[in-house]
């Protein structure tokens, strides 16, 4: 695990489980398909976690014993504090879980950009976690690219951590600030839809124009 997680008091653990309303439609082996699950927190006595209330997280360790003790944990995850200054960035479905290549090829340059920092393999097999120093922008889901979301404090979220590094990723977690100023330039920076400004009617400048030539009309002039 990274050393830089594993010395804050600030994880949870966490267990698959079926979302209420979903039922199994044959689509994989177990009967359900992969969106029907959810990943919810809990503390070490079994009990919901938060994510915004920091009473209900504990050290590496506490959760590490509280997993080996059962209660069908799948593994164990990290939330994100004002205290920490990290962000975490996932990118989803973009890696075949069985050779281990990147299918998806916008995220080759996304993690060769952040290559020195810490790449983790995400408990789904097919994704990946970026860990890095410094914080993001903007936090959420990529407007048009809805497998890259970023997260960084005060989105209270967690984020799971495998200790399954990325083989050309860095060991620790470091400062990767100008990475970090890409990915939000590229990729979260809401774009600008030229049509939709056109057609939104005339802007303020144009509508004074407009007031000041009618009144030039109604008083005789041009």
């Amino acid at each position: 695990m990274p050393a830089e997680l594993v010395q804050q008091a600030q994880w949870v653990l966490w267990k698959w489980k079926l979302k209420e309303g979903r039922r199994n439609d044959g689509s994989r082996r177990d009967g359900t398909r992969r969106e029907d699950w959810t990943k919810p927190p809990y503390d070490i006595h079994g009990r919901y976690a938060q994510t915004n209330n920091p009473s209900t997280w504990n050290t590496f360790d506490a959760v590490r014993t509280g997993m080996l003790k059962g209660g069908d944990y799948a593994g164990v995850g990290f939330c994100l504090s004002a205290s920490d200054g990290l962000t975490g960035i996932d990118l989803d479905h973009c890696i075949d879980p069985d050779t281990l290549e990147i299918t998806q090829p916008a995220a080759v340059e996304i993690v060769k950009r952040f290559e020195c920092t810490r790449i983790e393999r995400s408990p789904s097999g097919d994704g990946l976690r970026i860990w890095v120093k410094g914080k993001a922008k903007r936090s959420g889901k990529a407007p048009q690219h809805r497998w890259v979301e970023v997260y960084t404090s005060p989105s209270s979220r967690y984020l799971t951590v495998t200790g399954h590094r990325w083989d050309q990723s860095a060991e620790d977690i470091t400062e990767q600030h100008a990475a970090l100023d890409w990915l939000h330039e590229t990729y979260m920076e809401q774009p600008r839809n030229r049509e939709t400004e056109q057609s939104s009617g005339p802007s303020r400048t144009d509508k004074e124009l407009i007031e000041k030539i009618r009144s030039s009309r109604q008083g005789g002039g041009i």
